[in-house]
């Protein structure tokens, strides 16, 4: 691959980038050293783009094989391939270790907010979005838990283990008792009831992550930062 040097006299840029790829920059257009010949830095917040006095607002309007000029250099504000889509998550605390478990490809779609006193509104029992993978978390990250689609709602069932593919509390699975009833007339709507642990431990040390109906049991476990649900 062929790389171009810069002056090091010009404060602020990698020493060797590769002139065939996309750059990535921050907010103040200093530029990072991929150092994984032409494997783009994930730590990168926006294109910029290789060529005169143009920013870009998609990768593909990046792909003049110009070098790079110091002056005419413009940040774009479009995030390199993130992995919750154009959720408005806050994921920059998130470890490398976390990050790579929880992996990417997510798309939101439920926010609850930290300020909450009742539970995601709607019944739809998560059952009307594509997709085969659950990802629910607090904002912060400090709770989440991924599952198959299937196990959370995939059947009707009653205080049974359901299995959890990775989470927050483990890197392998798991099993944890949930709730998905089919008498609605008896239980009401707020079914089905996903919990980091097994149902009632989770409502007493406050880590059930989803209910729904507007609920008001175990509101405890509403995060500061919010609660959120994915899926892809």
């Amino acid at each position: 691959m062929t790389t171009v040097g810069f002056d090091r006299g010009k404060k602020g840029f990698a020493d060797i980038i590769n002139v065939n790829d996309y750059y990535s920059c921050n907010s103040d257009t200093t530029l990072f050293n991929f150092g994984r010949r032409g494997v783009l830095e994930t730590r990168g917040s926006f294109w910029y783009r290789k060529a005169l006095g143009k920013s870009c607002s998609t990768q593909q309007d990046c792909i003049s094989p110009l070098v790079c000029d110091e002056y005419a250099m413009k940040c774009a504000y479009s995030p390199v391939n993130p992995p919750f889509g154009d959720s408005g998550v806050n994921y920059t605390s998130l470890s490398q270790a976390n990050r790579d478990a929880i992996g990417s490809g997510w798309k939101q779609i439920k926010y609850l907010p930290g300020t909450s006193t009742t539970w995601f509104p709607g019944n739809d029992n998560l059952l009307v979005y594509p997709g085969t993978e659950f990802l629910f978390t607090t904002g912060d990250f400090s709770r989440w838990l991924i599952c198959d689609k299937f196990q959370a709602v995939g059947e009707f069932y009653n205080r049974t283990p359901r299995t959890i593919t990775k989470s927050s509390i483990s890197a392998t699975p798991y099993t944890a008792v949930w709730f998905n009833r089919q008498d609605v007339q008896y239980y009401g709507h707020l079914d089905p009831v996903i919990s980091l642990r097994d149902s009632e431990i989770s409502q007493n040390e406050g880590t059930v992550m989803y209910t729904e109906d507007s609920h008001t049991a175990a509101t405890s476990s509403i995060h500061s930062s919010g609660m959120y649900v994915f899926i892809r």
